[in-house]
């Protein structure tokens, strides 16, 4: 397995509120990038079962259920395009892992819209998007790894009882 954090923050990876921050932002985004690229490198060279990439920003904050209206520039638009092609190249099961919109969820964010009246394409069936718990969720997900599985990884949300609002 290759496992690989890089430091994405929500709020637009930071682009677009300052110029001292767009230069931080052209500089992280430039050095997340090579990081990837090297992690999809090591996975290949090792014969990696999967990869699973750790980050806390939401890359796709267009997606429901709390929709987002997109910001241009996008500070996650080339790392998008990059975490995409090299999942496309890799052929083995690829997990992004990330925060930032409190809402627990596991989909595939990597879809086209087919034209009116046409079926979609497939979404790319080797990635998965993990979004882990957040406030005001408090629990925790169980993240089984294990190579046989042509999936590799299972996930289980853990329901913290403490955390539960008692609702009649």
């Amino acid at each position: 397995m290759t496992f690989v954090t890089l430091h994405v923050p929500g709020s637009n990876n930071n682009l677009g509120r300052s110029p001292e921050g767009d230069t931080e932002f052209a500089e992280r985004n430039k050095a997340n990038m090579t990081w990837l690229q090297q992690a999809f490198a090591h996975a290949k060279t090792n014969n990696s079962r999967a990869v699973m990439v750790m980050q806390q920003a939401n890359m796709f904050p267009e997606m429901p259920p709390f929709p987002d209206k997109p910001i241009t520039p996008s500070g996650y638009a080339d790392l998008r395009m990059l975490l995409q092609q090299e999942t496309t190249a890799f052929q083995k099961p690829v997990i992004l892992v990330n925060g930032d919109s409190h809402y627990f969820r596991i989909d595939n964010p990597f879809r086209k819209n087919a034209p009116p009246g046409q079926r979609p394409p497939p979404s790319l069936e080797n990635f998965l998007r993990v979004e882990t718990f957040g406030t005001p969720n408090h629990h925790w997900l169980h993240v089984t790894v294990e190579a046989n599985d042509p999936n590799v990884f299972t996930f289980r949300p853990r329901i913290v009882a403490a955390n539960v609002i008692k609702r009649n």
